[in-house]
């Protein structure tokens, strides 16, 4: 796998069809713009709570995500609540017991979980208990918009609760540099973990969040 350490050597020019090409959109701000106005627009034609989730892969800022949706939604009537996905996620004792079968005592090796999904990290009360939280807000007579965010969001017993599903990715290598500098949020994790080791990645997560992507990217309806 290449690393790329600059902005030339990690250029990649593809040709799109124009109608595609316009349907981008760049930027931070124009494409959190994007993000509420899609939401919007769904909220002003359902006659009920929507439900959305964000959705990804490790790496991705969510704090700065949230601050800005949220901002961008204090310019509108909306006020949407946000549950961090987190919330439904084991303990990080338990969430470490699961993954030391993966890790092995060898200091170069250890074992690839292909059968795992990121499910098999959370708490199934806690899940169940989020997802009747999502399945009944379309009885909620105040009528607004439900935001779930995090790696994990719109697993497959989660999925079917949301009306707009956004999934953000970003380059293998940007994880990488947050790993090798403490700065990466693993699962269930509210702050980076300084200790993460290389072995959960390579040998565990980063499986569970390849089996989660390509199961949201049938689900999705916008990609970041």
């Amino acid at each position: 796998m290449p690393l790329y350490e600059n902005d030339k050597n990690a250029q990649n020019r593809i040709k799109v069809k124009k109608e595609w090409k316009d349907a981008v959109v760049f930027g931070m701000d124009n494409t959190v713009e994007e993000i509420v106005a899609k939401i919007n627009e769904k909220f002003k034609s359902s006659k009920k709570t929507v439900t959305v989730a964000f959705d990804g892969w490790y790496g991705i800022d969510w704090r700065s995500v949230i601050d800005r949706v949220q901002y961008a939604f204090s310019k509108t009537p909306l006020k949407p609540p946000f549950t961090n996905i987190n919330s439904v996620f084991l303990s990080e004792e338990r969430i470490a017991k699961y993954k030391k079968a993966f890790l092995s005592n060898d200091p170069s090796f250890g074992m690839v979980n292909t059968d795992g999904c990121i499910e098999d990290l959370m708490d199934q009360d806690a899940v169940q208990h989020l997802r009747s939280v999502l399945k009944n807000s379309g009885s909620d007579v105040r009528k607004r918009v439900h935001i779930v965010y995090g790696c994990g969001s719109a697993v497959p017993v989660l999925s079917d609760t949301y009306d707009i599903i956004f999934y953000f990715d970003t380059t293998k290598q940007s994880v990488l540099w947050k790993m090798w500098g403490g700065e990466l949020f693993p699962f269930g994790a509210d702050n980076p973990k300084q200790d993460y080791w290389w072995k959960e990645y390579y040998y565990c997560d980063f499986y569970l969040l390849n089996e989660q992507k390509h199961f949201a990217l049938k689900q999705m309806d916008y990609y970041v």
